[in-house]
């Protein structure tokens, strides 16, 4: 009897031991879920501010960069238009004798005035092939009996170009005046690969 006494007796002193123990795990738990919600919420105070803000130091250097870039292009342009080539001219050579002037180029890449006339006049008319890369342009022209073309060669090298069965050969950034005085069709070629075709009629 003495015995169940004691043990009642050591029971109900245990047990606030365990009522006080549910508080305190509460409590932590209360705890550790305020640290977490604080934390979420830092995060995101923290990330909103990082959308005002440039995505990185890269990008401002890059902004940066590409002005600078744009700026000296600007500035640039117009040195490489009064430059001149290290290259020297050659006198033009014709092969066979025909009733043409073949001009050489200036020495330097911007136009001669003679050039410049010569361009606009045959450009305007129509009756124009300049070559690039010994490609003709335009690729096809029909004219009449005895007119008159301008030959540009925009190359940066000699050319040899064949019309209407004469060879001329049209120094780098060169121009020949040539006479259409053969009717048919006639494939124009430079360098002995095909560049253009003129149609010659009466």
């Amino acid at each position: 009897m003495k015995e169940n006494l004691e043990n009642q007796a050591v029971k109900k002193e245990e047990a606030p031991l365990v009522n006080s123990k549910i508080p305190k795990i509460v409590i932590s738990l209360i705890i550790f879920l305020a640290v977490v919600v604080l934390i979420f919420v830092i995060n995101k105070v923290i990330q909103k501010n990082d959308k005002n803000k440039p995505e990185d130091d890269y990008l401002v250097w890059k902004n940066n960069v590409t002005t600078t870039l744009e700026t000296d292009l600007v500035t640039t342009t117009p040195e490489i238009a009064t430059t001149t080539p290290t290259t020297t001219v050659k006198k033009t050579t014709v092969i066979k004798k025909a009733a043409t002037s073949v001009k050489s180029p200036s020495t330097s890449l911007s136009a001669t005035d003679d050039y410049l006339k010569a361009r606009n006049t045959y450009q305007t008319s129509g009756y124009y092939f300049q070559f690039l890369n010994c490609k003709g342009t335009p690729g096809i022209l029909t004219v009449k009996k005895g007119a008159k073309l301008m030959l540009d060669n925009r190359d940066d090298k000699t050319r040899k170009i064949v019309f209407v069965g004469k060879l001329y050969n049209i120094n780098a950034y060169g121009y020949a005046i040539v006479t259409a005085d053969k009717l048919g069709k006639h494939y124009i070629t430079c360098d002995g690969g095909g560049a253009a075709q003129i149609t010659v009629q009466p």
